[in-house]
């Protein structure tokens, strides 16, 4: 699969099923995710039924196929449906809630290393996670996108460079 046509030929099932039957039966194709996180979702909400997954397909314009599941991160089929939610929001019992794309971050350690005093180990500024951030944004440039890139060019934008602390 080295090119655009190649994976829009996989994603057709007649394709997908003869090709897995020429690999064999231990072969498989994992769909590719694209998690966003949504801030302030009641812990009451029914995430894990069908219905309220419908709901939140019905009530934000989402097309079908495009939300895989909702858990406490909720990964989504389509990049431009996580996009979308990301631009314009998230409705959810009538209550806009704002989306962001995942991205990677440095796990933080139950004990920092880092001699400056006075901070807990999830501190974001503390000096040795802002490096690690830094070295990881590096290694991701995606995470300086606010959107998972497609061929539409508003999702190709980069965020402006974080400012030097004082």
């Amino acid at each position: 699969m080295d090119s655009t046509l190649s994976a829009q030929w996989i994603h057709h099932d007649d394709n997908k099923r003869k090709f897995l039957e020429a690999l064999g039966r231990l072969a498989g194709i994992r769909e590719q995710l694209f998690p966003i996180l949504v801030a302030f979702l009641p812990i009451s909400s029914p995430i894990e039924t069908l219905d309220w997954l419908h709901t939140v397909k019905l009530e934000n314009n989402l097309p079908a196929g495009s939300v895989n599941s909702a858990r406490w991160v909720k990964p989504m089929l389509e990049p431009m449906a996580a996009n979308t939610l990301v631009r314009d929001g998230l409705c959810i019992c009538k209550e806009k809630l704002h989306p962001i794309k995942d991205k990677c971050i440095p796990i933080r350690c139950v004990h920092c290393h880092c001699e400056v005093d006075d901070h807990s180990s999830n501190d974001q500024h503390c000096p040795m996670y802002e490096d690690k951030c830094v070295t990881l944004d590096a290694k991701h440039p995606e995470n300086s996108m606010p959107y998972y890139p497609t061929s539409e060019p508003w999702t190709q934008v980069m965020l402006p460079p974080k400012p030097a602390p004082y």
